[in-house]
């Protein structure tokens, strides 16, 4: 699988940080496509196209730990990074207990970094696995 057979889902209801999110996303891995949506149930329907998953926590209709539900119960391993402003201790066990790549908090400072790094390394695990 090259960088151009790879995309990533950016799921946020605040555009303009999905957006922003994408941008981080496209600069640091070129050739990965990156999509955006706003609505986290349009994203539950594009999850089947994805090869990782980035999704802030708290939007309207269903919250970022719902989704990851959502794309475990598809099956399979979709990387899924939680990327959230809600910085809870219950944020992050539900996180983990629903089985998410990663855990990264909006307003820690290397936040868009920790991003880039979760995704890399688990697009990187999707091909090494890749038969």
């Amino acid at each position: 699988m090259t960088d151009s057979e790879r995309t990533v889902l950016v799921v946020d209801d605040d555009r303009a940080f999905a957006t922003l999110t994408a941008t981080h996303l496209r600069e640091a891995l070129p050739g990965v496509d990156v999509e955006v949506r706003v609505d986290p149930r349009a994203a539950a329907e594009s999850l089947g196209r994805a090869d990782a998953v980035v999704s802030d926590h708290e939007m309207p209709a269903m919250t970022g730990i719902d989704l990851l539900c959502v794309a475990r119960r598809r099956g399979g391993d979709l990387p899924f990074v939680l990327f959230t402003g809600c910085g809870s201790a219950a944020v992050r066990e539900g996180a983990d207990a629903a089985g998410a790549t990663a855990y990264v908090r909006k307003h820690d400072r290397d936040a868009f970094d920790a991003v880039v790094r979760a995704v890399s390394a688990s697009l990187e695990t999707r091909v090494e696995a890749t038969p």
